[in-house]
């Protein structure tokens, strides 16, 4: 029994080891594509200069590397943690490693909100923030069906699924009304 536990935990460890390595290469990957390709010995210099005190507006390096491509990496990490925190959590409630985000209406929900914001033609950060706030709307509203359902049944997993099934397709239908609605020349495309 504790040599199968062992090889487990070798495995273990050489996936993580393994996941680690693709994770450093694609950072590295990431730092030097772009519009201005810099070689890692050129993102190093940029590093040891900034570390050395230099300002990074006297180095293009340090200026692309730091203002632009940093930021860009730190933001595509912390969207790739978020996502699969949100399908682990998930995948836990649900039991089942094959669950997306349509069950619960989710994505239908947040698609409502995108699309208002886009009819009334605000910006990418307004669009963002109706996506979210009609997701969560979608999210309390299943929740809320689902509890008022189970009080009479004694609730189960099942009367969430079908509650976030009924609101995915009211809010697909309210998607639709919008696209009817919104002006084919400047909205709709």
């Amino acid at each position: 029994m504790a040599e199968k536990a062992k090889r487990s935990y070798t495995r273990e460890f050489i996936v993580f080891v393994g996941l680690a390595a693709l994770l450093i290469a694609a950072i590295l990957i990431s730092l030097s594509i772009g519009r201005y390709n810099m070689p890692v010995s050129e993102i190093l210099e940029a590093v040891l200069l900034t570390i050395q005190g230099q300002d990074i507006n006297t180095n293009q390096n340090q200026a692309v590397l730091f203002a632009i491509r940093l930021p860009r990496l730190f933001l595509s990490l912390l969207a790739g943690a978020a996502l699969a925190a949100s399908g682990a959590a998930y995948q836990g409630l649900f039991k089942n490693p094959m669950v997306s985000p349509d069950i619960l209406g989710v994505s239908s929900g947040a698609s409502i909100g995108a699309c208002i914001a886009i009819l009334f033609s605000l910006g990418s950060l307004e669009i963002q923030g109706f996506a979210f706030a009609t997701g969560c709307l979608a999210i309390a509203l299943v929740l809320a069906i689902s509890s008022a359902a189970s009080r009479n049944t004694g609730g189960s997993l099942l009367i969430l699924i079908l509650a976030g099934i009924v609101i995915s397709s009211l809010c697909s239908a309210i998607t639709s009304i919008i696209k009817y609605v919104a002006p084919p020349e400047t909205a709709l495309p």
